[in-house]
């Protein structure tokens, strides 16, 4: 017999809790299913595990379990997942079917636009929006939030709409009410579904605003709008035909990327294994030294090296790109084909066989040390050697580099600004909090921003509570060099098996 499981969040506040409850049995007669449970995800009962109970004797044979939650994350990536594997090995012959939160739906902006008009109408250039989200470490809500205001802009017409959040994330909904202009009318939009000790903060601290000049109205939360209960009916029907996959190695786990480039591809991996990504770019800010980027391509072009040493990707673009500035492209490029080559870096050899060129040495680990051995074998007394340097002068690398007997032609085409010190300071806190499962590094310079940021206080946490995951070689040795060994580091280099590397280690986890 076919059932529905509707979870709702729960909350302290008894009308939030009716409300719900009203809310839920009121759809129930819309809804194909000859039974129909409702149970909450914490603080109230009855819980996941009692709700499937009370179907199960009823004589449920297949519970389609609806998360009654308007944006997905955490909680239905992971929470209601492992509470359903639970509930699955205690009733191993019930089909279970999963449904999805509501989403970013125009219709729902709609409802959202309407809630506005209860309170202000026309809303005109004077008026200023302010949009509430509820607040998660997943970036991907704010990406929804920041949808939803979106259509918010294009409903009213208006250039801007203000987001602020409750919790988890900035800017908090305190600081963007305190910031605002007392001259200006403030509609404060709660993306809420029903009402709790959130809502009632928020009218707390709207009363205090007005009560010192200000002029801010707030909206009714979503609650029971008409759109809201035919969405969440839509969701039920669609979730009878979608089955329970289980629980993914990565579900209840909150995974930091210290990483900037391809940081959403990794946030896609992570959550398709029901991790939550938190996107904290230490990477810094690519800074491109263009003038002396040609600069060092003319003396390469005019001058005599046996070999020429590219390290990054990055790097050897910018030359090229500073090749084509000054018109001789084709006149580096030959250069680079008449001249030894010395690579190091699976992005460098990319670049490498795009343009049809071949490496003479090739670091097998991809560390510059492996690359230095190599040329220690080769006929290099006497030579001259062009190096485009990695991001900042290492004094180590250097070192040892002069101390072959060659001369060395430095050129740093690019370098990296230090990230600002709001986001390393937010990372250090995740982690010396035990915030977070595990750390995605994929450059040394992550690593290197941090520890000069925090220092050793990392070290602990690192070893005992927070898994920190390098890309490579390089990057895993540079965390080794800041006192940190114990980490996870792909056979391959790349970001992709990074993560199924972490992966296999949560797996593995599970079957100890």
């Amino acid at each position: 017999m076919q059932a529905v499981l509707y979870v709702s969040h729960g909350t302290r506040y008894d009308k939030g809790r009716q409300e719900a409850l009203d809310f839920l049995q009121s759809i129930q007669p819309r809804v194909k299913a000859p039974l129909q449970e409702i149970c909450f995800l914490e603080i109230i009962s009855p819980n996941i595990e009692e709700g499937i109970h009370k179907l199960v004797n009823k004589g449920a044979t297949s519970v389609a379990v609806i998360p009654v939650l308007l944006l997905k994350a955490g909680h239905a990536l992971s929470d209601i997942p492992i509470e359903l594997e639970k509930v699955q090995k205690k009733y191993p012959e019930l089909t279970l079917t999963y449904g999805e939160p509501l989403g970013v739906q125009d219709r729902i902006i709609d409802a959202v636009e309407e809630r506005v008009r209860e309170v202000k109408k026309p809303i005109d250039t004077h008026t200023k929006l302010l949009l509430v989200g509820r607040g998660s470490y997943d970036s991907a809500t704010k990406r929804d939030i920041g949808a939803v205001a979106d259509g918010l802009k294009e409903r009213f017409g208006i250039e801007d709409v203000d987001i602020a959040y409750l919790a988890a994330a900035k800017p908090s909904f305190n600081e963007a009410i305190e910031k605002m202009d007392n001259s200006t009318s403030v509609v404060v939009v709660p993306y809420l579904w029903f009402d709790g000790l959130l809502i009632q903060s928020m009218k707390e601290k709207v009363q205090f605003y007005n009560q010192n000049g200000g002029q801010a109205s707030l909206c009714h939360h979503l609650n029971d709008h008409e759109i809201m209960k035919q969405a969440l009916i839509d969701r039920v029907h669609e979730a009878f035909d979608t089955p329970f996959t289980g629980v993914k190695p990565l579900a209840g786990k909150k995974i930091a990327v210290a990483a900037e480039r391809n940081s959403e591809a990794m946030e896609e991996i992570i959550r398709k294994q029901n991790g939550t990504p938190i996107i904290r770019s230490i990477q810094g800010e690519k800074w491109l030294h263009e003038k002396e980027a040609e600069v060092d391509v003319q003396r390469l072009i005019d001058s005599s090296f046996e070999w020429v040493i590219l390290t990054t990707g990055i790097g050897a673009r910018a030359l090229e790109e500073a090749s084509i500035r000054i018109g001789r492209q084709q006149q580096y490029l030959n250069k680079l084909q008449q001249t030894k080559l010395a690579i190091r870096g699976s992005k460098t050899v990319k670049w490498l066989k795009e343009k049809g060129l071949e490496p003479d040495l090739l670091s097998d680990d991809g560390t510059m040390d492996e690359l230095i051995q190599q040329l220690k074998h080769e006929e290099i007394k006497g030579h001259r050697i062009f190096l485009q340097q990695y991001n900042k002068d290492e004094k180590e690398l250097l070192d040892n580099l002069r101390a072959l007997p060659i001369e060395l032609y430095q050129s740093l085409p690019y370098h990296y600004i230090s990230p600002d010190n709001e986001v390393l300071e937010d990372l250090r806190k995740l982690i010396v909090s035990h915030k977070l499962d595990a750390v995605l590094f994929t450059s040394k310079t992550q690593v290197q921003n941090l520890f000069a940021y925090a220092g050793k206080e990392l070290i602990e946490p690192f070893h005992h509570h927070v898994l920190p995951v390098a890309v490579g070689q390089v990057t895993a040795d540079e965390l080794r060099h800041n006192g940190v060994s114990y980490l996870i580091e792909p056979d391959t280099p790349k970001m992709g098996a990074m993560i199924v590397g972490l992966t296999n280690h949560y797996k593995e986890q599970t079957l100890v």
